[in-house]
């Protein structure tokens, strides 16, 4: 909590013009092919607003056991090797 969500969002949001940027001039590779660059560049703010889903989801989960509205299993198996 105090460590992932500042992180994920800041850069998230840092990363949002980084983006911007390529998509508004349409950016290309420069290879024969051409491909557009900015819908991997789209990847970096979509996975970190995702990651910070992520972790206002376990916050989520982790107060609700905490406060018995829902059951912590805490499960844990060894691999098998």
């Amino acid at each position: 909590m105090l460590f992932l969500l500042p992180a994920a969002v800041m850069i998230g949001w840092m990363s949002w013009s980084f983006f911007a940027e390529s998509f508004a001039i349409q950016e290309m590779s420069n290879n024969a092919g051409g491909l557009p660059r900015w819908p991997v560049k789209a990847l970096l703010p979509l996975g970190f607003a995702l990651l910070a889903a992520q972790g206002l989801s376990e916050i989520i989960k982790r107060v609700a056991a905490l406060t018995g509205h829902a059951q912590a299993i805490p499960r844990y198996r060894k691999p098998l090797q």
